[in-house]
This record gives structure tokens, sequence and C-alpha cells, in this order.
């Protein structure tokens, strides 16, 4: 009876012992994967948005394509910069092929998607992620992609004609809130003033 109690008690130990290494090892592929999917949706949004730049008029579209380009390669060099500082070996990404937008809309429907994938990775990585680094970066990050989503959201608005362009028969344009700021700052959360 020892004996069954002293080999119950070593399997148990030895099926314990490595599981936080193998608990490690899982978050750290959890971070490689979080570093390799924002690097391949970056590169989709800069490739749509050169698409876009070619092919669509409408200056909604074509200032959420502006945005993007500009926002895209400083995005990449920092979180490249953050995963060098991990210790995590950079992916290689390869080329993202996007379908060309046939629409002002259908960009702005594409870039929303594409933004809401990087919210939810953001998120995922600000929450969970094992890296400080890495989690510091999701974090002051989160908040412009955020911005930036809201933006080409009300833009996709305008585009489809669910938003009037202007002021139209005395109806006012209600300030956005929150307010979309430019890039590098985030949202403001003060609610917005009414127009007298």
């Amino acid at each position: 009876m020892r004996q069954k109690i002293a080999i119950l008690s070593i399997l148990a130990f030895a099926t314990l012992v490595p599981a936080p290494t193998h608990a490690r090892e899982i978050n750290a592929s959890k971070d490689a994967s979080f570093v390799r999917q924002a690097l391949r949706v970056d590169l989709l949004e800069q490739n749509l948005a050169k698409v876009a730049l070619k092919r669509v008029d409408a200056s909604d579209a074509r200032s959420v394509a502006h945005m993007n380009l500009q926002r895209v390669p400083a995005s990449d060099q920092a979180l490249r910069q953050a995963t060098h500082a991990a210790g995590i070996a950079p992916p290689k990404v390869h080329d993202v092929k996007a379908g060309p937008p046939r629409s002002a809309l259908s960009y702005l429907a594409q870039d929303v998607t594409v933004k809401r994938t990087m919210v939810r990775l953001f998120r995922e990585e600000a929450a969970h992620g094992n890296k400080p680094v890495l989690r510091a970066y999701a974090q002051t990050h989160l908040p412009l992609i955020q911005g930036e989503l809201l933006a080409t959201e009300r833009s996709e608005r305008r585009v489809a004609g669910v938003l009037p362009a202007r002021k139209s028969a005395g109806y006012t344009l209600p300030k956005p809130w929150p307010s979309i700021t430019p890039l590098g700052r985030p949202p403001s959360t003060t609610p917005p003033e009414p127009e007298g």
C-alpha cells in the first residue's frame, strides 16, 4: 500500500513539474502570434490603402487611406522594437495581397473589418499578454486604433449616405463623441457641448 502511495505521489509530482514550463511556452507563443498577426494586419491595411488611393475618388475614403499610410510604418517600427525588447525573434511576414476595392464604400467596409480585427487583437494582448513590453505597446496603441475605427466607421456611414456630408435643411451634425483626434492623441472622453 505504501509503495502505491509513493508511486502515485511521484507520478503526480512529475506531471506537475513541467506544467509551469509548458504554460510559459504557451504564453510566449501567444505573444509571438500577436506580433505575427499584428504585422500581417498592418501590411494588409497598408496594401488596401495603396490600392484605394489609385482606384477610389471619394474624399472620405482617400483621407482614411492617407491616415492608414501615415500610421502603419510608425506602428510597425514600434512593434518591431517592442518585439526585440521582449526577446522574441521578429517573424517573417509575407506580402498580404488585398482584394481591390470596387468602390469607396467597399474600401471603407474592408478597412472597418481590418480595424475591428486589430482592436480585438490589441485588446487581447493588452489584457493577457505575457511580455510586459508587448502588453504596454498594445495598451498604448489600442486607443489610437479605436479612434481610427470610429473615424473610419463615420466615413463609411457618410459615403453610404446614412450621414449627410454637410449641414442640410437646418440639420446640424452633432460633434462626434468621443471626439476623433489627430493621430498620436487618445480620443477625448468629454461629452460634446450643446449647440446654441
